[in-house]
């Protein structure tokens, strides 16, 4: 799979599209392409760099840029930044951007810089999603990354991708095991 989203990015596809695209979940991509940066197979990437005639920098750039963009969009994103499902209500919404005005309000806790920063994140998130209009145009402009947000948030990490683990069940055989002879060593020297 890890080889097709990369020919897929060294052909010149749309990144934010490959997440979409590939008949797999976003976030299962994602993920790859997370661990791909950060224990790189140079292998891979020289291999498909080489049948596509671009650099394997290239593949790393394009890379990096879309998950920069996808975590930058994950951070300001007004649902998250009111910590509110897709689905909120208006209600919800107010409720929401209240609750978080009171709790980083620049007031509250003196004019530091981080206050006033996530107030101005919390009244623009709030502006975005209090009207039903803004909302709408908001979800559509941003559509593609929402999807994407929305399955990453919703499925947990999958754990070593692509990596075989071994049953737990198997590790409690080797733990009794290695009790076994423990024990046998021991009543060994007793005698």
């Amino acid at each position: 799979m890890l080889k097709k989203i990369l020919e897929n990015v060294a052909s010149g596809e749309d990144t934010v599209s490959l997440f979409l695209n590939m008949g797999q979940s976003p976030s299962v991509i994602y993920w790859s392409l997370k661990d791909f940066l950060r224990d790189p197979d140079l292998l891979l990437a020289r291999e498909v760099a080489e049948k596509y005639k671009v650099s394997s920098q290239y593949l790393f750039d394009r890379i990096s840029d879309v998950i920069e963009r996808i975590d930058r969009f994950r951070e300001t994103n007004p649902y998250a930044v009111l910590n509110l499902t897709y689905q909120a209500d208006a209600a919800s919404i107010q409720d929401s951007w209240k609750r978080m005005l009171k709790k980083w309000h620049p007031d509250r806790h003196g004019d530091r810089d981080e206050y006033l920063t996530m107030t101005q994140k919390i009244n623009d998130a709030y502006m975005i999603l209090k009207s039903l209009d803004t909302r709408r145009a908001y979800d559509k402009q941003y559509a593609p990354f929402l999807m994407i947000v929305k399955d990453i948030e919703a499925r947990r990490r999958p754990s070593r991708l692509g990596r075989k683990r071994i049953p737990f069940l198997r590790w409690r055989y080797l733990v009794l095991a290695i009790l076994i002879v423990l024990a046998g060593l021991f009543v060994w020297k007793v005698r």
